[in-house]
């Protein structure tokens, strides 16, 4: 009668291939929870973004005197705070500078979901032909999520930071 020769044969035990598994998982958590934090990063820099080219938009509008159709007398453009999620531009016609002209309306829950502005800003009021704004404003927007805020700095030249 032959001999019967047993060999060990290789692989993972139950054991070893759970703590391969958990430890998978618990990586594949982390990172997961990271990228969510950078995406809200992200949206909150795009945001800033997009609201610091909408006050640029405005001053160009300002700095070239472009009257929109209706306005007889340009006298300014401007940013003006609707809500916590909203803004306006404007364009102030007539020799008092009563009459607005509505040039852009801006949801930041439609364009950029998760920001808002910290609290209300005033109008941001461009003067034509570069004459700078009424006064200096600082404008902070921030993503509730991650409970970050950036600011947006307007000095009384016109600057925009």
């Amino acid at each position: 009668m032959p001999k019967l020769i047993l060999t060990k044969t290789s692989g993972f035990t139950f054991i070893e291939l759970l703590i391969g598994i958990s430890l998978m998982v618990i990586l594949f958590g982390i990172g997961f929870a990271n990228f969510r934090g950078f995406q809200d990063r992200q949206r909150l820099i795009s945001a800033v973004r997009i609201f610091k080219g909408d006050l640029r938009f405005t001053q160009k509008q300002a700095l070239a005197g472009v009257k929109p159709v209706g306005c007889d007398f340009l006298q300014g453009y401007q940013l003006i705070w609707v809500g916590e999620t909203k803004y306006e531009i404007d364009a102030s016609c007539g020799a008092t500078g009563t009459n607005y002209i509505k040039v852009k309306e801006v949801n930041f829950a439609v364009v950029s979901p998760g920001n808002k502005f910290v609290s209300t800003f005033g109008n941001v009021y461009f003067n034509v032909l570069g004459r700078g704004v009424d006064q200096d404003r600082e404008i902070r927007i921030i993503n509730e999520k991650i409970s970050q805020t950036q600011a947006i700095k307007v000095t009384k030249g016109g600057e925009i930071n």
